[in-house]
């Protein structure tokens, strides 16, 4: 599902719907990305659910891009949401052009309820949901609204601070 706002001007949207190419076609990989402060684990997988490939990539801009520049270009990306997803989002989306979904943890019960946690099952049980388009989505807002939800928190601390 290519983003309405495929430009760099993206609209706030809600994503979860089954990932196909507008001809028709199935992406050629899903990608799974559990996501965390200084790394990331990406599970690769293909549009069978053989896991291709799931690896640690570090969190700095070089080694994602490079990590992501290998892929082809009609996969498709899903992103569990976490205390440090918005940066990560917008240099995937607005940099990288990838067609990133945001997964909401709550509504993601299967990496909830697994009894083997790990950073290499959650990645690739992300991948396997967005191939089967179980992802339930969360709202990305655009970048002037999360300006503005940051001004008021500002706002909101010097008021409540005498």
């Amino acid at each position: 599902m290519k983003d309405a706002g495929a430009g760099r001007a993206k609209k706030a949207r809600t994503v979860g719907t089954v990932c196909t190419e507008a001809s028709g076609g199935s992406p050629e990989l899903f990608v799974g990305i559990d996501l965390h402060k200084e790394f990331m684990q990406v599970a690769l997988m293909d549009p069978g659910g053989r896991i291709l490939q799931n690896k640690r990539v570090e969190c700095n801009r070089a080694a994602v891009a490079r990590a992501f520049s290998k892929l082809p270009a009609d996969s498709r990306f899903v992103m569990e949401s976490s205390s440090v997803w918005y940066g990560m989002y917008r240099f995937l989306t607005d940099k990288l052009g990838l067609d990133v979904m945001l997964s909401n943890p709550l509504a993601t019960k299967r990496i909830a309820e697994s009894k083997k946690k790990t950073d290499r099952v959650d990645a690739a049980v992300l991948a396997d949901l967005l191939r089967g388009g179980y992802i339930a989505g969360c709202y990305v807002p655009d970048e002037k609204t999360v300006g503005d939800k940051q001004l008021i928190r500002y706002r909101g601390r010097i008021v409540k601070d005498p």
